[in-house]
């Protein structure tokens, strides 16, 4: 079936034509498209962000680590105790084994 200039052009089956007699894209094809570029524009700049935060949170953890290891000297003042229970809780947070 030869587009016509002016209409909606249909194939046998009933599907409108994503191209124009002139060669270009529907405007809802191209609409459709934008958004879709949008949507995983802002997937993968969400999934790179949570990865690289995960990455430098990770490089706390040797340190908080050595802090918080079970046999050193127990805190002797109220202070010591809450910096202590900081620690521990910061690398529970983090994931650190």
């Amino acid at each position: 079936m030869k587009p016509q200039s002016g209409k909606v052009t249909v194939d046998r089956d009933g599907r409108r034509y994503l191209i124009t007699s002139s060669g270009a894209l529907r405007a809802w094809w191209s609409l459709v498209a934008l958004v879709l570029a949008c949507i995983l524009a802002v997937g993968v700049s969400t999934v790179y962000t949570v990865y690289y935060v995960h990455k430098l949170d990770q490089r706390w953890c040797r340190l908080l680590t050595t802090l918080d290891e079970p046999g050193g000297p127990p805190p002797t003042t109220e202070r010591g105790l809450r910096v202590q229970q900081q620690i521990h809780e910061l690398r529970r947070q983090l994931g650190c084994t």
